[in-house]
């Protein structure tokens, strides 16, 4: 009838060991078993040049005179990999264990139809009938011997098993987790609920569940309904299915959910790795039911072969391979030679794939408002508008097939033989940075400027990519949460005078310098779509600029922040110099990245205490328009970059508030020129960034007013002016005037 195992008997002890050798042996060939039939899937795929099936039957493909030639042509290349194949012929393959329908996707399936996994099935039973501890011991010693064979021997998954398997000849199995669960040797025929066994198989039952993830924790009974659909959906071949095929299935169930509950299930199954599912703006009207799936889309990007490329292709093929930039009739022609449910899901799965930072698209200006793009044309006025690159305004890149620059990255960073400016740097708030960030900003770059040479090859490579900017190189970079920019220049001088520091200052173009800069801070924001799309941001930027120091290129060290400039003029670099080696680091750093700034902030400084209007209590003031008039020309001129015709009255706060809307995103800048310290700035932020920027700004020029003596329009106007913040002078109201 039935019993219960005493797992203390040798007879059960040596049972147990036996299960467990034969179970340890197993997941170590099915790895090796894995690996195999996908190399041999990919081999054969790749080898067969017409476009896939996936309806043909395993039937029909045992015909001699099948019609399908996809088929015809992989059962002709498993014949060859046959070992008895020019023998038998077709007779050498068992494709009545496979579906030939999933040749196009299941490596297991092909595999099967060549006997790799039938062997494995069939292998020799080495378990003894005989339960002692010699036959056990045999057991053992003939699993060891198969997995010592030259084809596993050094695979580490085969390696491991033998290890578990010398510590098996020694273990007691009665102490072993993984046998807990066969106390029962078999269950009665006639099912008795009261019998003490299913006691023992409660107890067994709940011990295993308790150590789950979601133990105890609810789950609606109407979910069950849907998964079952999303199962037959799968059985039918669907990878990707529209949200409103969801829906539809979704009322046909006898319970079905409601739109909010419909949702939660989506993002549970999300979450438990079931399906994928983004909410999105471009995802959300799509479901994943196979998230593996994605693989194989990735795949097809991997191994299309050149012998696939049409001749009018030659050109974007290698862009492609040279610095894995996709250009769209190239994307179009794998996609043709890809499986059928990848090409009618085309454009959703490059959605999928951007999403998922598998590639990367370069920013478009067009994508937000006219004023935006106004100010782009405006900087781009520093640089010729014809250095653009071979390649089209519309690609995509792949960072993971590009290649990894070896080399002294030191020297490949800052190269002796140019003339470099320090490193600007956009350091991440957190310590966190996405890589798809830098990836995307390097496509902008790739759309902006043309990618350089050096030995006719292209020097784009992972995480590091040189442009030319007219007659510079602009080199970009990253490590962990830093992206790192640097100008280089030539001159036709010699190499000796390029070292002379008065030199390399009239060599470098300051101009250029900045328009780099502002391209890719711009491009960032875009990123990180905090670009405004109307006239004020209303987010905070995750990112802040440093400037490192000159003696320094290495990650992370002697970096100082450009806001800080603007109060110090200058500031020690010790903590990353040997003791024998600290320096000062002057404001003058920021003369090449930051030049307009550099000489307004110069000017201001060089004014006289009475200029500057420093009263005897230390509160900020500024000299008026006609007060200017009276210093030297020179001064006024660096001095009053902007001259402004502000009322000499307290501001009301209507006032403040209006002018607070004419400030833009680098609001801080204007905070530090009002003499307010970073830390108050961050609290403003923090206290009234749900707000939105303005009544951030607002606040701030509350505080401001409150702190000063005699605080006037003028004042604040003259601020804004030195700040070098972007504010909309032609927009400022007629009662401030």
């Amino acid at each position: 009838m039935f019993k219960t195992t005493d797992i203390n008997t040798p007879e059960s002890r040596n049972w147990l060991k036996q299960w467990r050798a034969v179970y340890i042996t197993r997941q170590a060939l099915l790895l090796t078993v894995s690996d195999v039939a996908d190399q041999l899937h990919g081999d054969i795929v790749q080898r067969v040049p017409v476009p896939a099936c996936t309806t043909c039957t395993s039937k029909d493909v045992r015909m001699k005179n099948a019609s399908c030639p996809y088929h015809i042509d992989i059962r002709d290349e498993l014949v060859k990999e046959h070992a008895y194949g020019q023998v038998k012929g077709i007779g050498a393959l068992t494709l009545k264990n496979t579906k030939a329908e999933n040749w196009v996707h299941s490596p297991w399936e092909l595999a099967k139809a060549r006997e790799v996994v039938n062997h494995i099935r069939s292998m020799p039973d080495f378990s003894s009938s005989a339960l002692t501890d010699q036959a056990t011991t045999e057991c053992i010693d003939n699993l060891y011997a198969l997995l010592n064979e030259p084809g596993l021997r050094n695979r580490p998954e085969a390696t491991q098993a033998r290890k578990q398997l010398d510590e098996l000849k020694t273990a007691d199995p009665s102490t072993d987790e993984d046998t807990r669960k066969l106390t029962v040797n078999r269950l009665p025929e006639e099912l008795d609920t009261k019998h003490p066994v299913f006691d023992e198989i409660r107890n067994e039952v709940k011990k295993l569940a308790e150590v789950q993830p979601y133990w105890n924790e609810k789950y609606p009974l109407k979910w069950i309904q849907l998964e079952k659909t999303f199962e037959q959906m799968r059985e039918q071949g669907k990878v990707i299915v529209n949200l409103r095929d969801v829906e539809a299935a979704n009322r046909e169930n006898p319970a079905p959910l409601g739109s909010d509950e419909l949702q939660l299930f989506l993002e549970m199954q999300h979450m438990y790795g079931n399906i994928l599912y983004f909410d999105t703006k471009e995802l959300k009207t799509s479901v994943m039911l196979s998230p593996q799936w994605i693989i194989e889309v990735f795949k097809c990007f991997i191994s299309h072969k050149e012998k696939h490329v049409s001749p009018q292709l030659v050109k974007e093929w290698q862009n492609y391979k040279e610095c894995a930039i996709l250009e769209p009739r190239l994307l179009e022609a794998i996609f043709e030679h890809s499986d059928r449910r990848i090409r009618e899901n085309a454009d959703v799965v490059v959605e999928y794939m951007k999403h998922l930072d598998i590639i990367a698209k370069p920013i478009h200006w067009g994508d937000h408002d006219e004023q935006v793009k106004k100010e782009v044309q405006d900087d781009t006025s520093y640089v010729d508008p014809n250095n653009r690159g071979p390649i089209c305004s519309k690609f995509y890149i792949l960072p993971c097939l590009l290649n990894a620059k070896k080399g002294d990255w030191e020297e490949i960073t800052k190269p002796p033989v140019w003339l470099n400016t320090q490193a600007l740097c956009f350091v991440f708030r957190d310590k966190f940075m996405p890589p798809a960030i830098f990836h995307r900003l390097l496509a902008f770059c790739i759309r902006t400027w043309e990618i350089a040479k050096s030995e006719g090859k292209r020097l784009l490579y992972k995480g590091f990519g040189v442009f030319k900017v007219k007659q510079a190189q602009l080199r970009l970079w990253y490590f962990d949460h830093i992206i790192y920019a640097r100008m280089s220049f030539l001159s036709n001088d010699n190499y000796m005078k390029q070292k002379e520091e008065q030199y390399s200052e009239k060599a470098i173009n300051r101009c250029d310098c900045q328009y780099v800069r502002g391209q890719l801070y711009r491009a960032l924001t875009a990123i990180l779509e905090i670009l405004p799309r109307s006239k004020h941001v209303t987010k905070t930027s995750p990112f802040e600029e440093y400037i490192q120091c000159p003696k320094l290129n290495t990650h992370n060290q002697g970096l100082f922040r450009v806001d800080d400039f603007k109060i110090n003029e200058s500031m020690s670099c010790s903590d990353d110099h040997e003791e024998s080696a600290p320096h000062l680091i002057e404001r003058s750093i920021l003369q090449y990245w930051y030049p307009e700034y550099f000489n307004n902030v110069q000017a201001a400084q060089e004014l006289p205490e009475i200029a500057r209007g420093l009263d005897d209590d230390g509160s900020y003031g500024m000299t008026s328009a006609l007060e200017s008039k009276r210093l030297p020309p020179e001064t006024r001129i660096r001095c009053e970059p902007r001259t402004v015709h502000w009322k000499k009255v307290v501001p009301s706060d209507k006032q403040l508030m209006n002018l607070a809307k004419l400030v833009g995103g680098e609001w801080k800048r204007l905070g530090l020129q009002l003499n307010l310290k970073e830390p108050k700035l961050q609290q403003l932020n923090l206290d009234h960034c749900a707000k939105g920027v303005v009544t951030v700004v607002y606040e701030m020029l509350l505080v401001w007013k409150k702190r000063n003596a005699r605080p006037t329009l003028w004042d604040l106007g003259t601020c804004i002016a030195r700040s070098g913040v972007s504010f909309e002078w032609e927009s400022v109201p007629v009662d401030v005037f």
